[in-house]
């Protein structure tokens, strides 16, 4: 399916453990809008997805024990915003996307219990920003993401719990966040 210069709009819809499926969909212009839409226990399904120009928004959405996938998705250009969204346990996978060009904006989300993954995925352009995140009790894996140019940004969050951030600090274009009373280090690094 692909969607060029459409709105769909699913704002402030209830997904009591439905599914929610746009794997191998092509985003290239217009926006798929799911603000403070409510997910618990359902799929939400954005596999091999490539969003070229096109604005995806999860803002001030409630994930409570889904699944949200953006396995192999391909972000060249536009924007997915996750900006204010809670995370509730469940689990969000990026494993082998490719961020070429796109924004992935996480500012202001709280993460709490949720695990978040970045497993193999490539970010070569782009930015990928936690400003203004909270992350309590969950974590956030970026440990083997290829980082070839773009800017993954960690510098603005607020708090987290020790050994909740797991990323190879010293990549380039990996931006830590500073740990509380000390403005130029990074939480330690969790080895796999």
């Amino acid at each position: 399916m692909q969607f060029f210069g459409t709105a769909t709009g699913f704002a402030d819809a209830s997904f009591g453990g439905a599914d929610v499926r746009f794997d191998h969909c092509r985003f290239a212009a217009g926006a798929i809008q799911f603000e403070r839409a409510g997910f618990s226990g359902g799929r939400v399904c954005f596999d091999s997805a490539r969003v070229a120009g096109a604005e995806v928004s999860f803002a001030h959405a409630a994930f409570t024990g889904s699944e949200i996938s953006f396995r192999q998705a391909c972000f060249p250009s536009g924007s997915s915003s996750f900006a204010d969204a809670r995370f509730s346990a469940g689990s969000v996978s990026f494993a082998g996307a490719e961020f070429t060009g796109g924004d992935l904006l996480f500012e202001g989300a709280c993460f709490e219990g949720a695990s978040v993954g970045f497993r193999g995925a490539w970010l070569s352009g782009g930015r990928l920003s936690f400003d203004g995140a909270e992350v309590s009790g969950g974590s956030l894996d970026l440990r083997s993401v290829t980082f070839n140019g773009g800017v993954a940004d960690f510098s603005g969050v607020l708090e987290w719990t020790p050994g909740a951030l797991l990323a190879p600090w010293e990549s380039p274009g990996l931006v830590p966040p500073a740990v509380p009373g000390d403005s130029h280090r990074a939480p330690p690094l969790v080895a796999d």
